[in-house]
């Protein structure tokens, strides 16, 4: 078994505080196999040959001298902490001819976050509509979700909507994505959410339909984290979703939760889960390979 964590640390530079984020490997013993200066934040996601695919950011930015923002980059890192692959998001989109849409982004302040990656999801399997070894892109500050072929630098698919300030993409079939809106836009005294809850969106590649499934549910129990949260689509065709502001995760099916689950400190705190996973039997398996299987 083995732990990819991200250790983050502050520093100071010219009077400014600074965060940088750090990739490191925990063995089972809790020793630590190697620390990866890559600069990852968000999720940290293995693809089909044991590879880890994380959001970083370009130092120094790819546009250095020119502008003036923080400039998300996707990253490959191998088992053994090294860098395979890596390159600028704002370069992705200015050369698959979006820069319109990078330049939606920018909002003239100082230290500006254009793009905001916040997750990066390689394939695992080829389908008819994507290749082993693409990765699905969350761009949350553009409202985007593009689909991305590292061995031929093009972007195959994009969309932006009807999800907004989006949090989480996942497959949810071999013709499906899910995407978990948080469905808030930025105002000058915070986020604000627009239709009162959050939401699941499926995008179904076969004929380019968007469905909210679990719009009742969410809405009854209103399910409303404003930053953050996490959705994937199960099996049977329920959802596993993390309200991160709230403290609570969910199973939900299109009508009804089928429970609810917060993580209490005291009856006066509850904790804030970040990035929680949901694991089929199978998975916990393979994680915990000595782990009988439906104990009793």
């Amino acid at each position: 078994m083995r732990i990819h964590l991200r250790l983050s640390w502050l520093f100071w530079e010219s009077g400014e505080e600074n965060g940088r984020d750090s990739l490191v490997k925990i063995g089972p013993t809790t020793s630590v196999g190697w620390v990866s200066n890559c600069i990852s934040t968000h999720t940290v996601e293995q693809d089909a040959e044991g590879n880890i695919w994380i959001c970083s950011r370009m130092k120094p930015s790819s546009y250095e001298g020119v502008l003036s923002h923080l400039d998300d980059a996707i990253a490959k890192i191998s088992p053994e902490g090294n860098v395979l692959f890596k390159k600028s998001v704002a370069k992705i989109l200015y050369e698959n001819g979006c820069r319109g849409l990078l330049a939606g982004g920018f909002r003239g302040r100082p230290g500006e976050d254009p793009i905001h990656l916040n997750e990066v999801q390689p394939a695992l399997t080829d389908s008819k509509y994507w290749k082993k070894g693409d990765v699905l892109l969350s761009m949350k500050h553009l409202s985007t979700v593009a689909f991305y072929r590292p061995s031929t630098d093009k972007i195959i698919w994009l969309k932006t909507g009807p999800w907004m300030n989006q949090h989480s993409v996942e497959f949810a079939s071999d013709h499906e994505i899910s995407v978990f809106g948080n469905n808030v836009i930025s105002d000058v005294k915070g986020y604000v959410l627009m239709d009162g809850h959050n939401n699941v969106y499926l995008y179904d590649f076969a004929n380019g339909s968007v469905s909210t499934p679990y719009d009742k549910a969410m809405s009854s129990l209103a399910v409303r984290t404003k930053d953050s949260g996490r959705s994937k689509v199960l099996l049977n065709g329920e959802v596993f979703i993390e309200e991160s502001n709230y403290g609570r995760l969910l199973r939900l099916a299109s009508d009804r939760a089928i429970w609810e689950f917060v993580p209490r400190l005291d009856n006066n705190h509850l904790s804030m889960p970040i990035y929680s996973r949901y694991l089929t039997e199978e998975e916990v398996l393979h994680v915990f390979p000595n782990r009988t299987a439906n104990p009793k």
